[in-house]
C-alpha cells in the first residue's frame, strides 16, 4: 500500500493497482476513458484479465476516495462509455 493525501488533507492508502487508476485520470482529467484504455492505463496485476474488472477496481477506488460512493463526484460514470474525473 501507498499512502496518498486526499483534497481534506488526510492520508488514504491505496493499493498499487488503485495508484495506477488515480494516475490514469489525473492524466486525463475531463476525458472520459473507456474500460478498454484504463485496461491499458492501469494494467491489472495478477487474475483480472476481464474489462469488467475494472468496474470493481472503480468501485473499490470510489469507496476510499469519494465521501459518498453510493453519489460519486470524483470518479463519474458515463453510461455504456466509460469513467470521467472532471477537470477541477
Amino acid at each position: 500500500m501507498t499512502d496518498a493525501i486526499a483534497a481534506d488533507g488526510v492520508a488514504i492508502s491505496l493499493t498499487p493497482m488503485e495508484l495506477d487508476l488515480v494516475a490514469a485520470f489525473a492524466t486525463r482529467a475531463g476525458q472520459v476513458i473507456g474500460r478498454d484504455e484504463l485496461l491499458d492505463l492501469a494494467p491489472p496485476r495478477g487474475d483480472e484479465p476481464f474489462d469488467r474488472s475494472i468496474d470493481s477496481r472503480i468501485t473499490r477506488l470510489r469507496r476510499r476516495l469519494e465521501k459518498d460512493a453510493a453519489k460519486p463526484e470524483l470518479i463519474k460514470t458515463i453510461r455504456g462509455v466509460g469513467y470521467l474525473y472532471p477537470r477541477r
